[in-house]
């Protein structure tokens, strides 16, 4: 029996180009799975006369409060960028379904009216935390249930909308984290005078 040459030549194309793709992407996922070989060079935050100095090394009684600092600088800098985006969303929603701002956001961070029965069932979960009656915080309780539920629609928001792709965070627009604390000998004040 014989076979035709183009079909043995296309298959043979074929297994080569799987073959290739095969040793393509088992590199790719070792690569990945043993992560980065090169450790990015970490930011210089200052220079005394002409040396410049890492978190790292900083006196040693400036280096966590430092990164202390850093990270909730980057903690608040995201959640500004959150509920910035937040924002541009509502803004697009008024725009397409032609709604002012604010009947945009309340359309979308809806939750539904507040029950007096969960206004209870809070009162009576928290009830060492009030020292006045029911009657009295009532509204308090329930505008606190409608803030704690807008709070985690506006987060379900955000994590659909990061699902689809459609919002991205950039962590290099970041200042640097500090390094954990892993041993990393932070310079004493005394050598920092010394050139």
């Amino acid at each position: 029996m014989k076979q035709n040459p183009a079909l043995n030549r296309t298959s043979f194309i074929m297994m080569f180009f799987a073959f290739a793709l095969g040793m393509i992407l088992s590199n790719l996922l070792q690569q990945h799975a043993q992560g980065p070989s090169i450790e990015p060079p970490s930011q210089v935050i200052l220079n005394y006369r002409g040396q410049d100095f890492r978190a790292q090394e900083l006196p040693s009684d400036f280096v966590e409060p430092y990164c202390r600092l850093v990270r909730q600088g980057v903690v608040q800098q995201l959640s500004l960028l959150a509920q910035a985006a937040l924002n541009i969303h509502i803004a697009e929603l008024a725009q397409r379904e032609q709604l002012s701002f604010e009947a945009a956001r309340e359309k979308i961070l809806a939750v539904g009216e507040i029950s007096d029965a969960m206004v209870e069932q809070y009162y009576s979960d928290h009830a060492a935390k009030f020292t006045r009656p029911l009657f009295e915080v009532k509204e308090e309780i329930r505008q606190s249930i409608q803030r704690t539920l807008s709070k985690g629609r506006s987060q379900e928001i955000m994590r659909g909308l990061i699902d689809r792709g459609d919002l991205i965070f950039f962590p290099d627009a970041q200042p640097p984290l500090c390094p954990a604390n892993d041993g990393a000998k932070a310079m004493p004040a005394d050598k920092l005078t010394q050139n």
